[in-house]
């Protein structure tokens, strides 16, 4: 079992508890052990990490470490980007919440180079909300995407999003 506290993430084995946060002086990109959101991906591989600095961050469950999703992106945009939830982790998509830029999709999440779509109100593309204020998202059964905001709502077939 895994869980996320203000002091890492500690797994539960049966008998006994492992701890993984940063250190200071250590490698890792943690920049807060304090984890305010986490996500199983189906594979089970990773673990999808939300932490107090409103970063995101993929937990590598084998080896034991921490990537930071500007990195695994290869995108140092997304590293300025505040991230407010894990709106949903599912069918090799990962979906996260921003503050004030509407929403991420990750595609391939579990990839080494996940590539991903925006959806806010300044796309101009067919990913572009009427606000970039999210009040309501699901995916329903067919896998398509409803997005809420405060100005209006939108859909995205599952088509769109690949």
């Amino acid at each position: 079992m895994w869980f996320g506290s203000w002091v890492g993430i500690s797994r539960f084995d049966g008998s006994k508890f492992s701890v993984f946060k940063s250190y200071p002086g250590d490698s890792s990109p943690l920049k807060s052990n304090r984890i305010d959101n986490m996500v199983d991906d189906p594979e089970g591989r990773f673990l999808w990490v939300k932490v107090y600095d409103n970063q995101i961050y993929r937990f590598d469950k084998h080896t034991k470490q921490f990537l930071e999703l500007s990195t695994l992106l290869q995108d140092s945009l997304i590293e300025r980007e505040t991230f407010t939830s894990i709106l949903g982790v599912k069918d090799s998509l990962v979906w996260l919440k921003t503050r004030s830029s509407g929403i991420v999709l990750i595609k391939n999440p579990s990839g080494h180079k996940p590539n991903y779509l925006r959806f806010g109100k300044e796309q101009k593309n067919e990913f572009q909300l009427p606000s970039n204020e999210i009040v309501f998202f699901k995916v329903d059964k067919f896998r398509n995407v409803w997005i809420a905001t405060d100005a209006g709502l939108s859909l995205f077939k599952s088509q769109q999003l690949g």
